[in-house]
């Protein structure tokens, strides 16, 4: 069985948007993100998974900056509100596309994010 398991934000300034790294999903037919929100104040937001199936790189590392992956399109149903610190799961079976990743949209306060994934294949 192939795992991959990585950081793809760490500790990310929120009071900004943020990109995580492209995870490459060429063997894995499902994936689990989670993202912990931390602050001292306010936060307000929102995080949402994004999927690609451009060929991107040849890469043969698992996350990689994939410059030349372009369609970037949010997974219907991801989108989840930050209106403070926590924890946001998402829990996907069957993602036959190629590129994944998640991006946050800053609409005020400050924190940070740090965001893992974990995905299993063949």
């Amino acid at each position: 069985m192939k795992i991959l398991n990585e950081t793809i934000i760490d500790n990310g300034d929120a009071s900004g948007d943020l990109t995580s790294d492209a995870v490459l999903l060429d063997f894995h037919l499902g994936y689990c993100v989670s993202a912990t929100v931390t602050t001292s104040g306010s936060i307000g937001g929102s995080l949402a998974l994004q999927g690609a199936v451009d060929f991107g790189g040849s890469s043969p590392s698992q996350s990689v900056n994939a410059t030349d992956v372009a369609d970037w399109v949010d997974i219907a149903g991801s989108t989840q509100t930050i209106t403070g610190a926590g924890v946001v799961t998402w829990n996907v079976e069957g993602a036959y596309y190629k590129w994944v990743r998640l991006v946050y949209t800053s609409t005020s306060g400050t924190g940070n994010i740090t965001a893992k994934i974990n995905a299993k294949g063949f």
